[in-house]
């Protein structure tokens, strides 16, 4: 099984709960024939690029998102996401290893992970893979 499979399934089992509400979850996957625009990305409470120092940016790329319109993810929340062990779901629901999973597979794939959040409008992870030719 591709190791973004997995990655693929935590990050859209995560969207789905990230609030009881009512609310849309989207995935959409293309093909990007040109290098990914990493210096447009800066660390910040809205925005993050996990496992950019690893990440083979050459073409062509597979790019999977997986976006929702729930709460969007807390300033203090952010830096703390991927570490291990790291939840804000109850015990039942959660065991603080599945986005740091999703980081050390990235991160052997020599992909990285573009994270883009707001509060109130959702949030939206974005996998970066080298796409076989």
């Amino acid at each position: 099984m591709p190791r973004h499979f997995p990655a693929l399934l935590n990050m859209t089992i995560n969207a789905l709960q990230c609030t009881e509400r009512p609310h849309r979850v989207e995935v959409e996957a293309h093909r990007l024939n040109t290098p990914f625009d990493v210096a447009a990305i800066r660390d910040s409470t809205q925005e993050r690029l996990i496992n950019g120092d690893a990440f083979a940016n050459r073409p062509p790329l597979l790019v999977i998102s997986v976006k929702d319109n729930g709460p969007g993810i807390a300033p203090d929340v952010m830096e703390k996401l991927f570490e291990q062990p790291f939840t804000t779901k109850s015990a039942e629901r959660g065991t603080g290893l599945g986005l740091s999973i999703v980081k050390r597979l990235i991160r052997e794939a020599n992909g990285a992970v573009h994270l883009k959040t707001e509060l109130g409008a959702g949030s939206e992870f974005t996998l970066l893979l080298q796409a076989r030719e």
